[in-house]
């Protein structure tokens, strides 16, 4: 039996979408702190269409009973829109306080710049794992990926402690 999971697809049409949805999320920064209402519910609105995103994509993965790497992205994607609100009511709150702009806008700023450079470092060690795993899945299936289908002994395929079969439904 030959076996092949097509990554790109899944790389594409669910992560990069999760990654561009979040990353919306910094545009949050560019409405004025003072304006609460209006951070809030642009983010709560993000969370809100990636989670119906994760449950309408839901339907054309498989049903594993552990975490993929693309479960902890869309995870992390989460993270991220749940930090950037929390970091809105933080921002709220010192306004309410009555504290000028000198002290609030500084919060705001460096708060921006650790959540992006936070995000992008998260971006780029994910694709280096996932280059990891594709490679770690070459030497031992002896086939190229993606040029090539992995082969799977037809009696090993679907087999607990499969080799070829566990390390192929890690990826994604």
């Amino acid at each position: 039996m030959r076996v092949q999971r097509k990554w790109q697809w899944y790389a594409v049409n669910h992560m990069l979408l999760y990654g561009v949805i979040s990353s919306i999320a910094f545009c949050a920064f560019a409405i004025d702190a003072a304006m609460f209402s209006s951070r809030l519910s642009v983010n709560v609105t993000l969370l809100l269409t990636i989670v119906a995103t994760k449950l309408s994509s839901s339907k054309s993965l498989p049903k594993i009973p552990y975490l993929t790497v693309l479960d902890k992205y869309l995870l992390a994607c989460i993270a991220l829109i749940i930090c950037v609100i929390i970091e809105s009511v933080c921002v709220s709150l010192v306004i309410r306080a009555g504290n000028d702009v000198d002290v609030y806008e500084p919060i705001d700023y460096a708060s921006f710049a650790v959540l992006m450079l936070t995000w992008i470092s998260f971006n780029a060690a994910t694709v280096l794992r996932i280059k990891w795993r594709l490679e770690s899945i070459r030497q031992v299936c002896g086939a190229p990926i993606p040029q090539s289908p992995l082969t799977v002994p037809e009696r090993g395929w679907g087999r607990a402690g499969s080799t070829e079969a566990t390390l192929a439904q890690t990826i994604f």
